[in-house]
């Protein structure tokens, strides 16, 4: 049972997390971004670019730190960095920050 629409996103997803109690998703893969998309798969924005393929990308739960690696089985190429949402319901506008 599908739920929702598909998505084009143009490049090969290597790792998917749940953020805000899961209201949006941190995708990252072959495009060497991390970006933030609602539950029905809207892009809002880069959370974070590297250098090569995004291997990993996880939410601290409870938070808004994300930390994206481009080798998971080494730490120095892991970056952690804070996402703020600053979501306006009333004009469906939203931005963020990094």
């Amino acid at each position: 049972m599908q739920i929702g629409k598909d998505r084009q996103l143009g490049y090969d997803p290597c790792c998917v997390s749940w953020f805000s109690k899961g209201e949006y998703v941190v995708v990252g893969g072959a495009d060497k971004q991390a970006t933030l998309h609602t539950k029905e798969g809207v892009k809002l924005g880069v959370i974070g670019e590297q250098n090569s393929w995004v291997w990993v990308c996880r939410v601290k739960p409870e938070s808004n730190y994300v930390v994206r690696c481009t080798a998971p089985k080494d730490m120095k190429y892991c970056v952690k960095c804070t996402v703020h949402l600053n979501i306006r319901t009333a004009t469906t506008r939203y931005n963020v920050y990094v």
